[in-house]
């Protein structure tokens, strides 16, 4: 998708340093962050979000989800963490492609 913001950062147009990247995802730190930890687990193939989600995309979404413990504890956060997909512009998602937010180690204060 061309005006994605995600598929630019995951084709190198908007640079971004990765925390983590393979076959099927890119993990980087969202400009938000909710917490000490808030990282951002985006698919490499453009899924819009969970409510477009077909069985074909059954091992991507797997793969996401388990690589989340992994990555939970590469960055210290060993005793816990919280995972949250937003779907949908009801549920809160802003950006039409599909990813976690992995967030851990204390939520930071409110502005």
């Amino acid at each position: 998708m061309a005006d994605c913001i995600f598929c630019k950062i995951i084709a190198g147009q908007i640079p971004t340093d990765f925390i983590y990247q393979d076959d099927k995802i890119v993990v980087f730190n969202d400009i938000r962050p909710k917490a000490k930890v808030h990282l951002l687990i985006v698919s490499k193939e453009h899924l819009p979000s969970l409510l477009e989600a077909k069985p074909e995309n059954s091992d991507l979404l797997a793969h996401m989800t388990l690589s989340l413990p992994k990555i939970a504890k590469e960055q210290g956060l060993e005793n816990g963490f919280r995972t949250i997909i937003n779907t949908g512009s009801g549920g809160g998602q802003e950006i039409d492609h599909i990813h976690f937010h992995l967030l851990g180690g204390g939520m930071l204060p409110k502005f």
